[in-house]
């Protein structure tokens, strides 16, 4: 059984990161995903009147489905706002979440499958 390496899984998740960024699905996703987190925070920073890190942090809290519950809309339009941007946000989360891990996945298995058909070539 061969011993985990967690220099070589360190590198080939942030090398992995970085190829992602090359799918035009994973930039869109991820694009799409830090656009509305941005809308969400400027919305709140106007509509209830919080500080931008304030509204920066509930917006990614919320997206992200942690709901500290430090936070929370006081306005009938911010809570409107909330419903709308839960509904979509999630999604779209969990969407570019999955974009990322399926390539992340998929180059580990590559990079794998290459290792033994050279260890297999090698001996």
């Amino acid at each position: 059984m061969q011993r985990p390496r967690p220099i070589r899984t360190v590198r080939l998740l942030f090398g992995g990161v970085g190829q992602a960024m090359a799918d035009p699905k994973v930039r869109v996703l991820l694009g799409m995903t830090f656009s509305l987190i941005g809308i969400a925070t400027v919305f709140y920073h106007l509509v209830e009147g919080w500080a931008l890190l304030d509204a920066a942090y509930f917006s990614t809290v919320t997206i992200a489905t942690v709901g500290y519950g430090d936070f929370a809309p006081k306005t009938v339009p911010g809570k409107v706002f909330t419903i709308g941007y839960v509904l979509v946000g999630i999604g779209m989360f969990v969407a570019a979440g999955t974009a990322l891990a399926d390539h992340l996945i998929r180059r580990a298995w590559d990079d794998e499958r290459e290792r033994r058909k050279r260890r297999r070539l090698s001996k």
